[in-house]
């Protein structure tokens, strides 16, 4: 767990550098809590990166080349060491039956 004196560490997994830098600017102009952004276009890093990178949230999109956000969310929650990371998904479809899906499989909440 983190202070609020601490930055929260956060990885945005989004295939689309477009997105991620309009999300990255968003999240600048919000500053409630002090963060570090990380950015990766996958999951190719491996779980042991999120544990020993100290990531506080994952920002998770959808739509991903090669592992798919759902896939991605179902490895981070069978994990014993990730599970309780926090996950918050992102995407820019309207996918009401997806969004669901993924609260139900231990996502937090979803930003569109």
């Amino acid at each position: 767990m983190t202070s609020f004196d601490t930055p929260v560490k956060v990885l945005l997994i989004e295939d689309s550098r477009e997105d991620a830098r309009l999300l990255t600017e968003a999240l600048a102009k919000e500053r409630a809590l002090p963060f570090e952004l990380q950015h990766a276009e996958r999951l190719s890093t491996g779980p042991g990166y999120l544990v020993h990178g100290g990531i506080d949230l994952v920002l998770l999109d959808l739509l991903l080349p090669g592992l798919d956000g759902y896939q991605v969310l179902v490895r981070l929650k069978a994990d014993p060491e990730l599970r309780h990371l926090p996950v918050l998904l992102i995407s820019g479809l309207d996918q009401e039956n997806g969004i669901a899906r993924c609260i139900e499989m231990g996502a937090e909440d979803y930003l569109a």
